[in-house]
C-alpha cells in the first residue's frame, strides 16, 4: 500500500502530480479478503454434511447437504436444509463474532411421494434457488443413469418447513454417460425469469451444456454457454451477469484434461500461466486444485473471463455452492466420508 505520509510530505508541480495519480490507480491498494467462516456444530466437519448447495433469500442464507439429514441416503424419514442469518455471516467477516453459532433446520415434506423412477436412481440434492415462496432444487442420480431432476416446493418461514410438489417435476436428460455428474449448478435469471440449470462436466464438447427452465416447470430447453475447462460447480446472477464457479482437481485429470493441450489452457486461463510455465504437468497432480469464480455477460461475443481466484492452500475443498453476498461472494466446500475433504463456508471479497 502507497504511504500518503511519502505523498503529503513532497511537492509535486502539477503535471507530475497527476502523472503520479494516474500510476497510483493502477496499484492494486488493498488485498481482497478470502475469510473462512466457522460454521455451528450441525454442520460442522464432525457430522460429515456434505454441502452442495446455497441460496440467499430474505437475509438468510440456505445451506443444502447432499443427502439433507446429513446421513440419510434416500428420500424417507427426517429430511432437513438449513439456514443461518446473513448479519450473523456478517460479523464473522468483520471479525465481531469468532464464529456463526447456531442455525435453523428448515424441515422437507413430501419428498417420499416423488416419482419412484426418483427414488429408484437417487443420488442426493446437489443444488437450490429460491424465488418469492418457491424452492427449487436439483436432484442427481446414482452411477450413469441417463436423467437427473429438477423439483420445487413451498417455503413457509414461519413454520420452517419446505413442502415438496411430487408433481412439479422436469427431467434433466444428461449430456454424456459420465459417472457421478450431474447438474450441479443452479440459478435464477430475474431479467429472462427463467432458470439455468448447468451441467458440471462439460470436457466432452467445447461448450458447457445447460438447460433453461421456466417458473411454471414445464419442460427444459437445452442452450449452449462458452467452453471454460474444469467443473462448473454451481452459479449465480448479479443482475444481467451470470457468475460460475470453476473447479479444479488433479484427481480428476485423466478424465478430464488428457485431451487438451496445456497451451491451450494457459491462453484461456491466464491466472494459471506462472504455475504452467514452471511446471506443464501440473494440472496432473492429485494434490494440486485451482478454483476460479468467472462471470458473463449476456449477449457478449466474448467467453468466460476470471472475476477473481479462490486461494487454495490444500485440495481439502471441493468447493460446491456459491451465491453473491454483500461487496463479495459466498463458497462452500463438500466433506466426503473418505476423509480427503473438508466443510468449508468462505466469503471471497470481488471488487467489480
Amino acid at each position: 500500500m502507497v504511504s500518503f505520509y511519502w505523498i503529503s510530505s513532497r511537492v509535486f508541480k502539477p503535471a507530475d502530480l497527476i502523472r503520479f495519480l494516474v500510476v497510483l490507480t493502477l496499484i492494486p491498494s488493498i488485498t481482497l479478503a478470502q475469510v473462512n467462516i466457522a460454521l455451528p456444530y450441525e454442520l460442522r466437519e464432525e457430522t460429515k454434511p456434505q454441502l452442495s448447495g446455497i441460496a440467499l433469500h430474505h437475509n438468510r442464507l440456505y445451506l443444502l447437504p447432499q443427502f439433507l439429514s446429513n446421513s440419510n441416503p434416500d428420500l424417507k424419514g427426517d429430511l432437513f436444509l438449513y439456514s443461518v442469518s446473513a448479519d450473523t455471516i456478517q460479523r464473522v467477516i468483520d471479525g465481531t463474532d469468532p464464529a456463526i453459532a447456531t442455525c435453523v433446520p428448515v424441515r422437507i415434506k413430501n419428498a417420499d411421494k416423488l416419482p419412484q423412477e426418483i427414488h429408484d436412481h437417487y443420488g442426493g440434492f446437489e443444488a437450490i434457488a429460491i424465488t418469492g415462496e418457491k424452492v427449487y432444487l436439483t436432484i442427481e442420480s446414482k452411477g450413469t443413469w441417463s436423467n437427473n431432476y429438477l423439483v420445487c416446493g413451498k417455503l413457509n418461514i414461519k413454520k420452517r418447513e419446505i413442502t415438496i410438489n411430487p408433481k412439479k417435476v422436469v427431467t434433466l436428460k444428461r449430456f454424456d454417460q459420465t459417472d457421478n455428474a450431474g447438474f450441479e449448478s443452479l440459478a435464477y435469471d430475474a431479467y429472462n425469469k427463467k432458470f439455468t440449470a448447468i451441467y458440471e462436466f462439460n470436457a466432452a464438447a467445447q461448450s458447457s451444456s445447460a438447460y433453461e427452465i421456466g417458473r411454471r416447470m414445464r419442460s427444459a430447453r437445452k442452450v449452449e454457454l462458452p467452453f471454460a475447462y474444469f467443473r462448473i460447480t454451481d452459479i449465480t446472477y448479479s443482475n444481467d451477469t451470470l457468475f460460475a464457479l470453476n473447479y479444479h482437481w488433479g484427481g480428476d485429470y485423466k478424465s478430464y484434461l488428457k485431451d487438451y493441450h496445456p497451451e491451450n489452457i494457459r491462453d484461456s486461463v491466464p491466472e494459471l500461466k506462472p504455475m504452467l510455465d514452471q511446471d506443464s504437468l501440473c494440472l496432473e497432480n492429485p494434490g494440486k486444485c485451482f478454483t476460479r469464480i468467472m462471470y458473463r455477460v449476456p449477449k457478449s461475443r466474448t467467453g468466460w473471463k476470471t472475476a477473481v481466484v479462490v486461494h487454495e492452500e490444500t485440495s481439502e475443498n471441493n468447493w460446491e455452492g456459491l451465491v453473491r453476498f454483500r461487496n463479495g461472494f459466498l463458497i462452500v466446500s463438500d466433506s466426503n466420508t473418505k476423509g480427503r475433504l473438508i466443510t468449508t463456508l468462505r466469503y471471497v471479497q470481488y471488487a467489480d
